[in-house]
């Protein structure tokens, strides 16, 4: 049995947050999309919604190298745009920009 998706992995966010620099250990099985497929959008100031995202590129955090530029979801069900139905606070859900990094 392949236990990777239960195993911590250590991702830098990369977003406005100068004080913040710490890498972050985040379990394996946190959802994650590769950057590279979503250079056309606007990353400032660090994410975007999970409506702008192809539910056929998501995949566990565990899956990617480290060195890798990805996306992950955030585990904080009040990170989103708009909070007004669960549809719409699912679709504006944000994922943010982080790397994986060794430790």
């Amino acid at each position: 049995m392949d236990d990777s998706s239960t195993q911590a992995v250590r991702v830098q966010y990369v977003v406005d947050l100068p004080n913040d620099t710490r890498p972050t250990n985040l379990p394996g099985s946190t959802r994650a999309v590769l950057t590279a497929g979503y250079a056309q959008l606007d990353l400032d100031p660090g994410g975007v919604t999970a409506e702008e995202l192809h539910a056929e590129d998501v995949q566990a955090l565990a899956v990617f190298p480290v060195g890798t530029d990805v996306l992950v979801e955030s585990g904080d069900p009040a990170d989103c745009l708009d909070d007004s139905t669960e549809k719409s606070e699912q679709a504006t859900h944000i994922w943010w920009r982080a790397s994986l990094v060794a430790g």
